[in-house]
């Protein structure tokens, strides 16, 4: 007769420990890749680089340089919040926009925040996010540089 198999039986506490040191883990890990994509070589951007219409996640954002401030407005059209559409206001030094935004959109409350943009690519791509004033939720941005309208 073969005896019954025993459960394995652990302390308590290893439960949340374990759940804190998967956490610490990712948040570690994230924090390293943003610091890579901060620290991706790539030539200063110019004007000329980031003047324009960019396709990003449900729908468009468009650059113009005003003075030594960026400006942008988007149009996105959210799963929960309807149409959205907002603006943006910044500085670029080297390869990254940093920005404050606000929005309004067809359903919820208005928003605004602090974000930050990473331009890759010879400046024809961007990655960065978003940072929600004062509920602090994060929003993922990734962006691609649309051609110029052709006559």
């Amino acid at each position: 007769m073969t005896p019954a198999p025993r459960s394995l039986q652990l302390p308590w506490f290893l439960l949340p420990l374990t759940a804190i040191a998967f956490l610490a883990m990712v948040v570690s890990v994230s924090t390293q890749m943003l610091t890579d994509l901060q620290s991706t070589p790539s030539s200063d951007c110019t004007p000329d680089n980031l003047r324009g219409l960019w396709q990003v996640r449900g729908g468009t954002l468009t650059l113009k340089l005003q003075g030594d401030r960026w400006m942008g407005t988007y149009t996105l059209l959210h799963e929960f919040r309807g149409q959205v559409r907002g603006m943006l206001q910044g500085t670029l030094q080297a390869n990254q926009l940093q920005f404050t935004w606000k929005e309004t959109a067809q359903r919820g409350t208005a928003q605004g925040g602090e974000g930050l943009f990473v331009f890759q690519q010879e400046c024809r791509q961007f990655s960065g996010s978003t940072l929600s004033q004062p509920h602090g939720d994060l929003g993922r941005w990734q962006g691609q540089k649309l051609p110029p309208a052709q006559p």
